[in-house]
């Protein structure tokens, strides 16, 4: 039997069982060290995803093999912070506070810290992105390619927990810059179908008001406030209201 056979089950199966019977047969292949190397990193992420320790163990003997060469790979790393493996995890942290301004200087990185999230991970990223001290450049491009993103969303629970999480990301990334986003992107944002959206929309023109006169937001954004059904957006837009000379 070929080794790929072993590694395809281990990627596609889904019972346990059958997941130890691949590594148990793979692991002790004469072609098993041939198999490591051609492992890339998509099926490393695939492999320490998976629930079952057979597929983890598989990535993180690819990982220990490679690692000198993966360390500094920016969307790699950033997807093993949230992996399902805790070694992997691990691993991912070490990489990147031995070499945190290289990462922190690559915007594709902080767009995956800001759209993807683990209960084990969220204090690490929330305290990598503290300590980023973003230029105003890439604050605006940070938050331009994040909202892009969540106007692309379709609405589901699972949607808007990524978005809520990315919400409260981008305030800690991009605060100073959430005054500057134009009343179109506002008004996109209000009328999206994901919840969150409507909430970032929200946050966005309370960030304005504290810098422009509320008279300068459209009456049309103000209607779209208090016309929504959420009450917390709602009173985002009675807060506002209440700002009217």
């Amino acid at each position: 039997e070929m080794p790929e056979a072993y590694l395809q089950l281990l990627m596609q199966a889904k019972m346990d069982l059958v997941m130890k019977f691949a590594y148990e047969n793979v692991s002790v292949h004469s072609k098993y060290r041939d198999l490591l190397q051609k492992i890339d990193p998509e099926m490393m992420v695939s492999l320490l995803n998976k629930s079952s320790e057979y597929p983890q163990k598989l990535g993180l003997e690819v990982l220990s093999e490679k690692q000198e060469e993966l360390k500094r790979n920016e969307s790699f790393v950033a997807k093993l912070l949230v992996c399902e493996t805790e070694k992997a995890r691990n691993w991912a942290k070490t990489a990147i506070e031995n070499n945190t301004e290289y990462f922190l200087a690559s915007t594709d990185f902080m767009m995956h810290l800001i759209m993807n999230s683990r209960k084990e991970s969220n204090e690490f990223i929330n305290n990598l992105l503290q300590s980023a001290s973003l230029s105003e450049e890439r604050q605006k491009t940070l938050l331009g390619k994040v909202i892009i993103e969540l106007l692309s969303m379709e609405n589901s629970d699972n949607n808007n927990a990524v978005a809520e999480s990315a919400t409260k990301k981008l305030k800690i990334t991009a605060l100073d810059n959430f005054s500057e986003i134009s009343w179109e992107i506002v008004a996109q944002l209000l009328t999206s179908p994901l919840n969150n959206n409507r909430f970032l929309a929200s946050e966005i023109l309370l960030s304005k008001s504290e810098k422009y006169s509320v008279k300068e937001i459209p009456v049309s954004i103000m209607e779209l406030l208090l016309k929504n059904t959420n009450e917390s957006i709602r009173q985002n837009g009675i807060s506002l209201l209440a700002q009217y000379p």
